[in-house]
């Protein structure tokens, strides 16, 4: 990636979620690709799968999702892409390209992905038109144990009073085994990054929760990405076999010199994509009213499934980013999210015309752990470069 005629290099950006295939609901859509075959512009019939497949972890959902420049058959390049056949082959077909009728075919090889629920595969042509339709029946006692490699990433819609632009987390599946697959489940990510600003947690109401919101600047193929982490009041680690009590303070003070980080660090951040329950349910003994127990007063709260930073290290020497063509690059994310902005409110008016109706926002979604996380590694800076 070169931004003003630098080079910037794409950043570690991964993710592995194991676990029980709850559901999914895929499409499989025919279109052409414009390729470049030795120097020569070129048309080629391909395929690229899409949807959603949900996988069940320690009792939480993990949404995954397929993305056309993942998933399409062929490379820019002409070149077949691995990640098509290795996807169709976990959900039990084989892929062939019929010359004659210069379409994909697609035969049953194997039982494939069996969800606990329910799955669904769709074939639809270039137009959108639906060709077939495969319902996969659940069986929870027998349900596929799978292992998923992923990149952090996000999709952009309207606030609910559309009046700005929100973003929630989605996890782009490249890749999908069912061998070999370890028994215990896990959602764990290594995501390498700038630090833009680590700030407390505030509630509805304006009070601190107690954690912190960690924004950390990604480079990617097309530019930058901005996500938010959360990171714990307090939790445990395991290093070198020995349960370590580990503290946000130990990642970030903005004071101290024994703050692990300081903004506009270049680190490499580890955590859990895991579910955070909110408004814990609380019960009240009320003895009078009761014999032999309390009555209890519930008030039931809410889960939400985030991304959890539990341990990091410093990058250091030649990969650590430069500052000034970061900024730059999260000038122009700025212009695009404004052009996305205009053009989400733009649609949701078009869809709404005459009618009185709101859209719903949509919801945030949310590692394994590493030695020696959040060292004292120097002086820290108040001073933000990435704040106008």
């Amino acid at each position: 990636m070169e931004i003003n005629g630098k080079e910037i290099r794409q950043a570690e950006n991964a993710e592995v979620t194991i676990g029980t295939v709850s559901e999914f609901d895929v499409t499989v859509k025919e279109c052409t690709r414009d390729c470049n075959i030795d120097g020569n512009e070129t048309k080629i019939n391909t395929a690229w799968i899409g949807g959603s497949f949900n996988i069940e972890v320690n009792g939480s959902i993990i949404k995954h999702s397929f993305k056309y420049l993942d998933t399409i058959r062929h490379k820019k390049n002409g070149e077949e892409n691995k990640t098509f056949k290795g996807l169709m082959t976990s959900f039990g077909y084989d892929v062939e390209f019929d010359s004659a009728s210069k379409k994909l075919t697609y035969t049953k090889s194997s039982e494939g992905i069996v969800p606990k629920l329910e799955g669904k595969i769709t074939w639809l042509d270039s137009n959108g038109n639906k060709v077939n339709e495969v319902m996969v029946k659940g069986d929870r006692a027998n349900a596929t144990r799978i292992k998923a490699t992923a990149k952090l990433s996000y999709q952009e819609g309207l606030s609910k009073d559309q009046s700005n632009i929100v973003f929630y987390n989605e996890l782009p599946t490249t890749y999908l085994t069912t061998t070999k697959v370890p028994e215990e489940d896990s959602a764990s990510f290594t995501v390498e990054g700038i630090i833009k600003d680590v700030v407390p947690e505030l509630n509805s109401q304006g009070s601190q929760t107690g954690r912190y919101q960690i924004d950390m600047i990604v480079p990617s193929f097309f530019g930058v990405d901005v996500f938010t982490f959360v990171m714990l009041d307090k939790w445990t680690n395991v290093i070198e076999e020995e349960e370590v009590e580990i503290s946000k303070e130990m990642f970030y003070m903005p004071d101290s010199d024994e703050s692990f980080c300081k903004i506009g660090d270049t680190v490499k951040l580890s955590g859990d994509v895991e579910n955070h329950t909110f408004g814990v349910v609380k019960a009240e003994t009320l003895s009078k009213r009761t014999f032999g127990g309390g009555a209890q007063n519930v008030r039931n709260g809410f889960d939400r499934v985030e991304w959890t930073v539990k341990a990091g290290d410093l990058v250091t020497g030649e990969d650590v980013y430069d500052i000034e063509p970061i900024q730059e690059a999260l000038k122009e994310r700025d212009i695009n999210l404004d052009n996305n902005y205009k053009r989400l409110k733009n649609n949701y008016e078009e869809r709404n015309k005459g009618e009185n109706k709101k859209s719903s926002s949509p919801k945030d979604a949310g590692g394994s752990s590493k030695p020696n996380p959040f060292a004292n590694k120097g002086t820290t800076e108040k001073k933000n470069p990435f704040l106008k």
